[in-house]
């Protein structure tokens, strides 16, 4: 199994033996005769992963502009997705999201406002939410400036059929 790079605490239990996975390799296990099950422990602690790659935007008829549809209005383009270069938060194994579902409203989700290369840290509560199996408060601090968003486990964020293409966003 594939270890994350990011996931440098993680360990791997199969029986009463735990082992330590090296982040960003692979972990081979031989499993003894009669034990199937396996569990992993990833790093809990929350990140800030910023896009590496180089931002642009994607031209009217790029075939990607079909995939962000809202049904009633058409296109609505990259760039009123996601305005510039921004960052994703993960913990554990999990992509974190705002949505609509857990009461994140569309103006703050696209208002454009990030922590991309801004050299903000992040912490996380986790947070009970009658709607979601996953949800955290994510707090992001750097010097005195400190805000926080509810986010949900990205699978949850929109798990259902929408006609509304901002309805949930896995940037911050």
């Amino acid at each position: 199994m594939g270890i994350p790079e990011w996931s440098t605490n993680t360990k791997v239990k199969c029986g009463e033996e735990v082992y330590s996975a090296t982040a960003g390799e692979y972990f081979v296990l031989n499993l003894p005769d009669g034990n199937s099950v396996i569990r992993m422990m990833f790093d809990m602690t929350p990140g800030i992963m910023d896009f590496t790659g180089k931002y642009v935007d994607l031209p009217d008829s790029d075939y990607h502009i079909r995939r962000r549809c809202d049904g009633l209005n058409g296109p609505c383009g990259r760039s009123s997705m996601v305005p510039g270069p921004m960052s994703t938060v993960r913990r554990g194994a999990l992509l974190y999201a705002r949505s609509k579902r857990i009461g994140s409203a569309e103006e703050e989700m696209f208002s454009g406002k990030t922590v991309y290369g801004q050299g903000y840290q992040c912490k996380a509560e986790v947070r009970w939410h009658e709607r979601m199996l996953n949800c955290c408060e994510f707090t992001f601090e750097k010097g005195q400036e400190s805000f926080s968003y509810l986010m949900c486990d990205f699978a949850s964020a929109a798990n259902r059929e929408l006609e509304d293409a901002r309805y949930f966003t896995v940037f911050v």
